[in-house]
């Protein structure tokens, strides 16, 4: 049975998430990531009286040494935390 067989999500074989995450850090590390070159109007978000670009933003835990910040700021989220 190959990938193409409607095979549910949830029985594909999935690496452990911290691994997945040691992935993620060193693909931004080495410069894999995309580079959010247009913002859109329309995806503006104000909270609080602070507009922030985008409604979709990255919680605190996934950079928690500051290793990939600068990769993480040019995705087009809204925030980054990092703590």
């Amino acid at each position: 049975m190959g990938i193409s067989e409607n095979k549910p999500l949830t029985e594909l074989p999935l690496p452990p998430s911290q691994d997945a995450h040691n992935v993620a850090i060193r693909l931004l590390e080495a410069g894999f990531a995309p580079i959010a070159t247009h913002e859109h109007p329309t995806l503006e978000t104000k909270v609080f009286g602070r507009l922030f670009k985008s409604p979709v933003g990255l919680a605190a835990g996934f950079d928690k040494q500051g290793r990939v910040l600068s990769p993480l700021l040019r995705l087009g989220l809204g925030y980054v935390e990092v703590l």
